[in-house]
């Protein structure tokens, strides 16, 4: 039985990560529409050395990895490198991996 693993987010594991959009992608996609100003927050909170929480990931079978929570904590590490984790959990599909974001957010504390 796999479990989660945790590792340090980087520019390649970045670049392979997928965010699966609702708008884009409305059978598979669940992440909502990214906000620019919860961008800008985070990467001022980061600079101000406030703790960010990992991000989640779904790794496929195939080995793709889907974003299932902390679209905005990876966009903003995207534009300002900073200490990021990513909890990456082994997912059966896009489908479960849609549960999980549903699961988060549903029970998430933010």
């Amino acid at each position: 039985m796999e479990i989660e693993r945790i590792v340090d987010v980087t520019q390649g594991m970045s670049e392979q990560i997928e965010i699966l959009r609702f708008k884009t992608d409305n059978f598979h996609g669940f992440q909502r529409e990214l906000s620019y100003d919860r961008t800008n927050a985070l990467i001022r909170a980061a600079k101000e050395g406030t703790f960010i929480p990992p991000i989640f990931v779904g790794e496929l079978p195939d080995k793709r990895l889907v974003l299932i929570d902390g679209q905005h904590r990876l966009h903003a590490w995207k534009m300002s490198k900073f200490p990021l984790k990513a909890i990456v959990y082994p997912e059966k599909s896009v489908k479960d991996a849609a549960a999980q974001f549903v699961a988060t957010n549903a029970h998430g504390v933010r």
